[in-house]
């Protein structure tokens, strides 16, 4: 009877520490790294990528990471870690754990493409006399909005970097203004004319190509 009596207790006693192990199981395993699969990424404006963070260690709880944008003007994050753009200029997205601790970041850059450019469509000149062409950039917010000017006849009109065209020779000859962003063209023919033959004639509407 003893020895049954003390076979129960020992069984009892083995029940009590299984149990006390097993509660240790539910323990939540606290987040030690964070870590994001790209630290820099340019989008263009109104589009979006996703984010992937990978933690540390393994089996700790993906769903106490919290997503956060220092400027919801150009980007916002979802909870899931998609960024999404909003208006040109610079941002950060940052995922950390509940307590803000543990965390990693990426520097978002927000840009809009060049789609066109336009330029006056013809000028006339007199020799030795100079005139400003304007090229405009489009769309108006293009990030890049640099260009690149050219003559096909340099003997007979010259063109600056800035757009100044002089006329140096009797002739025709055409300027392309170029965009730095995506190559874009637009083309101005240009006239010029002795100075006893030059007539009054202005700008024509703008042209793209």
């Amino acid at each position: 009877m003893k020895s049954i009596t003390k076979s129960c207790a020992m069984i009892f006693a083995f029940t009590i520490s299984v149990a006390s192990c097993g509660g240790n199981s539910d323990k939540k395993i606290h987040i030690q790294g964070l870590l994001l699969n790209k630290t820099k990424i340019t989008l263009e404006k109104g589009t979006s990528e996703m984010l992937t963070a990978t933690i540390s260690p393994i089996g700790a709880a993906k769903n106490a990471l919290v997503w956060k944008t220092n400027n919801e003007h150009i980007v916002a994050v979802s909870s899931t870690g998609e960024v999404s753009a909003f208006k040109n200029g610079q941002a950060v997205v940052t995922v950390s754990d509940e307590t803000g601790k543990v965390y990693a970041s990426c520097d978002v850059n927000v840009i809009t493409t060049v789609i066109g450019v336009l330029v006056n469509a013809e000028a006339m000149l007199a020799v030795g006399e100079k005139q400003r062409l304007t090229a405009t950039v489009l769309p108006e917010d293009a990030t890049n909005t640099n260009v690149i000017w050219q003559s096909s006849n340099e003997n007979i009109v010259e063109v600056s970097a800035e757009g100044t065209v002089l006329g140096k020779a009797p002739g025709e000859a055409t300027v392309t203004v170029t965009t730095i962003d995506q190559k874009k063209q637009a083309k101005c023919r240009i006239v010029v004319k002795s100075a006893s033959t030059i007539e009054y004639h202005p700008f024509d509407e703008p042209k793209h190509w």
